[in-house]
């Protein structure tokens, strides 16, 4: 996926959290994204990436772990201290 600005990016994002958007946050979130040509582009793929995250906010995640069968990497749902 490619933003033209990174207010686009929040914009989307926003919509995967209940977290007040905050500096932490966006550090988190802009960690995931390079810049090419002015654009900011996800480092991974944009559907496997919030497909994973709206999975595991809408369902918990314990009765999920035995039906995983691949590599996955689970991202922690809260904000480091």
């Amino acid at each position: 996926s490619k933003y033209s600005s990174w207010d686009e990016v929040v914009k989307t994002y926003q919509e995967y959290t209940t977290k007040e958007w905050d500096k932490n946050l966006d550090c988190i979130i802009q960690s995931n994204f390079k810049q090419i040509s002015g654009n900011y582009v996800l480092k991974a793929d944009r559907n496997a990436l919030l497909a994973t995250i709206k999975a595991f906010f809408e369902e918990p995640c314990s009765p999920a772990y035995e039906s995983i069968n691949c590599p996955v990497l689970f991202f922690h749902a809260t904000i480091p201290e």
